[in-house]
């Protein structure tokens, strides 16, 4: 956990491509679901 903390601090507020970052954990309390490795979206 003392990692996670360090670099949460280090990345938050870093710039990349011009714009600045935030890092924060995450606010799920489980895992997502797994995809189905294929692509769901509308037909063609």
């Amino acid at each position: 956990m003392e990692d996670a903390t360090e670099a949460k601090q280090q990345c938050t507020g870093m710039e990349i491509d011009g714009r600045r970052i935030r890092v924060d954990y995450s606010i799920t309390a489980r895992p997502h679901t797994p995809t189905p490795g294929i692509y769901m979206g509308r037909p063609t």
